[in-house]
């Protein structure tokens, strides 16, 4: 399964994904949608591929400090969770082109995710 490409796990009511999620170092798409999920394994820095993470419709409250080290992601789908604030380390994903934060907690979005907003075409839906 390493040259997997995408992967899709919507609709499964899943409470955890496992760590060895980690050793699909192909993946570009990966969709969560509509999960139980809490938290994210710290295995998921090992996915340097990945372009498109859908993790709409899930329970997470807050985000790793390490989701900044996703370089690749270019879409980050976040709607419908419970989230109040964002990392700062999330303004570290310049490639990010689509980042959706609909339906969350979250009051304000953080300066520096402001200024990758306008450096890089980056299209925040909140």
């Amino acid at each position: 399964f390493t040259s997997l490409k995408e992967l899709d796990l919507y609709d499964n009511n899943l409470l955890k994904i496992p760590e060895s999620i980690g050793s699909l170092k192909s993946l570009e798409r990966l969709n969560l949608r509509n999960n139980e999920l809490t938290r994210l394994p710290t295995s998921f820095l090992k996915l340097r591929s990945l372009k498109n993470l859908n993790l709409s419709w899930n329970n997470l409250r807050d985000l790793p400090k390490w989701i900044g080290s996703l370089s690749a992601l270019e879409e980050l789908n976040l709607w419908g969770n419970q989230l109040e604030t964002l990392p700062d380390s999330i303004a570290s994903l310049s490639s990010l082109k689509i980042l959706d934060l609909n339906f969350n907690k979250i009051e304000e979005i953080p300066p520096s995710l402001r200024e990758l907003e306008r450096n890089n075409e980056l299209v925040i839906k909140f």
